[in-house]
């Protein structure tokens, strides 16, 4: 069995319409205490120490050469023009591209990888307009239920651009 580093368990109740609730773990919530964070890289360390070597090299090889095919999200069409997300194997987020007929050349209205450095916005949902000329997009940073919503307009022969409408923590 591993040494699982202790978890502090404070002596904290509280009421919530008359009934009592135990919440020893809450100090947890406050991801930047040194609390917290020393317990976090404590669990690090346990969990590092159980999985790096080479099992863990063969496993990443292994998982690495089983996700290495391309992926293509189903079709939305609005007036002649299609929206579909495409994954060529080994991105950490799919891009959305549009094309302006079904046997048209596709074009990128975005690729959600180059909004951050370490891969971790993602592309949750796309609706294109009825008109096929606009698009919102809705993305998550770091895995966050908290997205913000943005709109590009898709002009042809894949001229996009962003507009100012946001919406955030949708």
């Amino acid at each position: 069995m591993l040494p699982y580093p202790p978890t502090r368990a404070a002596d904290l109740v509280e009421t919530l319409h008359g009934v009592p609730v135990p919440d020893p773990y809450r100090w947890l919530e406050d991801a930047g205490s040194p609390d917290t964070r020393a317990w976090v890289a404590a669990q690090n360390a346990l969990t590092r120490s159980a999985l790096d070597g080479p099992a863990r090299d063969a496993l990443v090889t292994d998982l690495t050469r089983r996700l290495n095919y391309p992926r293509t999200s189903s079709v939305q069409r609005r007036a002649g023009r299609y929206f579909f997300t495409h994954n060529p194997g080994l991105l950490d987020q799919p891009i959305l591209y549009a094309q302006d007929a079904a046997d048209g050349e596709p074009f990128e209205v975005l690729d959600p990888n180059r909004l951050s450095a370490d891969g971790t916005v993602a592309l949750t949902a796309f609706f294109p307009s009825h008109d096929g000329a606009r698009v919102a997009c809705a993305l998550s940073v770091h895995g966050s239920d908290r997205q913000e919503v943005r709109v590009r307009e898709v002009g042809g022969a894949g001229a996009v651009r962003d507009l100012a409408d946001r919406l955030e923590f949708v």
